[in-house]
């Protein structure tokens, strides 16, 4: 009796049944056992004359009776333990040789390849996606049987597999698993293939045991990153592959669904100042087919909250909410915009880095007495608290002064510029410094052509200088034509049509000319001849202005008898705002690598105390980092330092380690043109025959893969019963009608 119930105990362990305390009734099965001991005790022996012949006549038939008799009894009890069985009503999911993945396959090579793109954080039933195929592919492991060997690829780690090499160490594998994250960035198909095929070869070669291989894909079958299945080339690659390992996709996704997400954060201003009121522009772009209304949306600086805003946004349509503040204090600040919560969270916030100045240091240059004087003025015309500290200085001071302690240099009428000027000015430009230059009656061409096209002492001049062009009427002049408000410079004229800028004649000016597919972009040109009359170009960090003409009254045409001025735009009232959109353009050029995209480099400069060109580095998640440092060949008083590991948005802080103060932030970013943020799936259909496609579910087997139905097999049983019952009835009239006598 023991025993039965200790098989009814283990028969339930390992096959599920609707109502398993039913198999209690199994017990019932000791009743035929219990009435053949007792039947045992009831019979005696006694032994006379006509027994004896009759025993000896059925002494060869006993062993086989004997054997039928305990048959019958083992069927009856086979009977009461089927019909409990019936009664407790198993089930069973039948495994199919053509499920998918199946476990528990030797001399077996596994590649594991996660999706670890950041739409994989998409929050389904409060469980991020890739929690859910890191588990499915965990289970897999798990299941694994002695000489199955395993390699990892995370689809969007851009530096290769996370485990190269074949492994068997199934503890390993676990761990590495563990130890993966949500990437900040998209998964490039084609690379993971790259990967893909290249663990596979290196396993055959280094493994020729290894017979069998399989490559299962556990992803959300992302639209972004599973569209390119389509192409020709894709799938011929696949099927390469698939010529020496079979593939699975394990799909852990759900329903697309809509997602909001903030793109970008824009500013006008370049450089700030504490003086200043500066508009930020944040991009909130709806990604679904419906409206979006009344949604909350926070702005932090500096780790505190200072306005909350509702945001109506179309579907698939992008909303601009602006934003003005002005920063009290000069240094690092920090902004953060960050929507309410949804699904996928981790779009949700942008964030940009703000340094601020007390002021902005410019220095005007002039080739004469008075010809950056007009500059001067406009730049700042208040005498009192000025916002903008302007310095003027002679055409010899240019190698004398310090460039890197002015945010932008003004150059009017220089007449020459050599190579020590050329090199100076292009140090200063590439490290992100603004360079305007204003042409003039002292001007020498040539001088000038020889360092525009000069790449080894850092050119920055976007065109050659042609000759000096004189309208055939002197009453009429060149007048500016602003190219329908094209550039951001010129924009700031569109509500003014009748500005006094381009109503102004110029007399005089030198021909620019622009090399084609140079970058060079056309603020204005002359309306009469077409002539770029303002041009634009960057130069690695910095900027350069050229304006064909000069900046003062003070130029004028000598050979001329009435010494007519080169132009009268210094007369017009709106030449102070053409000015300050030149420096505004020109301004904050220091800045730009402070906001950046998910895997940029990042990159810096400090000034060393105590010698140790070494800093430190803080990232989002807290990490500190050492980061060392060169010394720097364009300033040898500084050490330049960079850091490529920028794989998580956020706010990053490095700061010198001797000199803490000096901090500087940085604000890296999820790069949302990459598509991720849209959560649309690709179908199922687009996927090649050759996949084999499972779907991952909270319920699932082992290997991560949905079940097959469960089915019930209670009837079965009963109809067993019946055929028991049958069996027992014909196998007791063999034993001797309906009783049994025992020995």
């Amino acid at each position: 009796m023991i025993m039965i119930v200790f098989d009814v105990v283990v028969l339930a362990e390992i096959w599920p049944f609707s109502s398993s305390l039913m198999l209690w009734w199994a017990a019932a099965a000791v009743v035929p056992l219990v009435m053949h001991l007792w039947n045992r005790q009831r019979y005696q022996s006694t032994d006379w004359a006509a027994t004896r012949f009759l025993h000896a006549a059925l002494t060869k038939q006993s062993h086989l009776d004997r054997l039928r008799r305990w048959l019958l009894l083992a069927t009856r009890i086979f009977i009461l333990v089927l019909f409990a069985s019936a009664l407790a009503n198993p089930r069973f999911a039948p495994v199919s040789l053509s499920d998918p993945v199946s476990a528990n396959l030797t001399n077996t090579h596994t590649v594991l390849v996660l999706d670890d793109s950041y739409s994989m954080a998409t929050n389904v039933s409060q469980e991020p996606l890739f929690s859910r195929a890191k588990q499915a592919a965990r289970d897999l492991v798990g299941a694994a049987m002695q000489g199955e060997a395993f390699t990892l690829i995370a689809m969007a780690n851009n530096r290769g597999p996370v485990i190269r090499n074949p492994s068997f160490d199934t503890a390993r594998i676990t761990r590495e698993l563990d130890r993966l994250s949500i990437a900040h960035g998209a998964a490039t198909l084609m690379t993971v293939l790259d990967s893909v095929d290249e663990v596979i070869s290196a396993a055959r070669q280094r493994f020729p045991r290894l017979t069998s291989t399989r490559v299962c894909f556990y992803t959300d079958l992302g639209f972004n990153t599973w569209s390119v299945i389509a192409r020709d080339n894709v799938r011929d690659r696949l099927q390469r592959i698939g010529q020496n390992a079979e593939l699975f996709v394990i799909d852990v996704g759900s329903s697309a669904g809509g997602n909001l997400a903030v793109t970008g954060i824009q500013q006008r201003q370049r450089l700030v100042t504490t003086q200043t009121v500066v508009e930020f522009v944040a991009e909130v772009h709806n990604f679904s087919q419906q409206d979006q209304d009344e949604r909350p949306l926070k702005i932090w600086i500096d780790g505190q909250v200072v306005a909350n805003k509702k945001v109506r946004i179309a579907a698939n349509e992008t909303a601009m909410v602006k934003f003005q503040h002005r920063f009290r204090t000069a240094g690092e600040h920090q902004l953060r915009f960050e929507l309410s919560p949804d699904r996928l969270l981790i779009d949700n916030e942008c964030w940009r880095c703000v340094p601020v100045r007390d002021s902005i240091d410019v220095l005007c240059i002039g080739g004469k007495s008075g010809a950056a004087g007009s500059v001067a003025l406009a730049i700042e015309p208040r005498s009192t608290d000025p916002v903008i500290s302007v310095e003027l200085a002679a055409e010899y001071d240019l190698l004398e002064r310090t460039l890197d302690e002015f945010d932008v240099v003004f150059l009017c009428n220089v007449g020459r510029i050599g190579s020590d000027e050329a090199a100076v000015l292009g140090r200063f430009v590439e490290a992100g410094g603004g360079l305007a230059v204003f042409l003039g009656d002292q001007v020498q061409p040539d001088s000038y052509n020889a360092w525009a096209g000069t790449e080894d002492v850092g050119r920055c001049l976007p065109g050659e200088l042609g000759e000096v062009v004189a309208p055939t009427d002197l009453s009429t002049g060149f007048l500016l034509d602003p190219m329908r408000y094209q550039h951001p410079i010129a924009e700031t004229f569109r509500a003014v049509p009748g500005s006094g800028l381009f109503q102004i004649p110029t007399y005089r000016y030198v021909r620019l000319i622009i090399p084609k597919s140079n970058g060079t972009e056309v603020v204005f040109r002359f309306s009469d001849s077409g002539d770029p009359a303002l041009i634009e170009q960057e130069f690695g960090q910095g900027r350069c202005l050229v304006f064909a003409s000069a900046a003062s009254m003070q130029s004028v045409d000598r050979n001329h008898p009435q010494r007519i001025p080169w132009t009268i735009l210094p007369t017009a009232g709106d030449f102070v705002s053409l000015i300050q959109e030149m420096l505004m353009r020109l301004t904050g050029g220091r800045t730009v690598g402070r906001n950046l995209h998910v895997g940029a480099l990042l990159v810096g400069e400090f000034e060393p105390t105590n010698h140790i060109p070494n800093c430190q580095l803080f990232r989002p998640d807290g990490l500190r980092q050492v980061v060392k440092g060169k010394w720097s060949t364009e300033h040898p008083e500084r050490f330049r330092w960079n850091f490529s590991r920028t794989q998580q948005a956020g706010i990053y802080r490095v700061e010198p380690v001797a000199e803490p103060s000096k901090a500087q932030l940085f604000a890296v970013n999820l790069d949302v043109q990459t598509g991720e943020s849209d959560l649309r799936r690709v179908e199922r259909s687009l996927l090649p025959q050759f996949f084999r496609y499972g779907v991952h579910q909270p319920s699932v087997n082992s290997v991560g893969l949905t079940e097959t139905p469960e089915r019930e097999y209670g009837w079965h049983l009963l109809v067993a019963v019946l055929l028991a019952l049958l069996f027992e009835s014909w196998l007791a009239g063999r034993a001797g009608g309906s009783g049994l006598r025992f020995a």
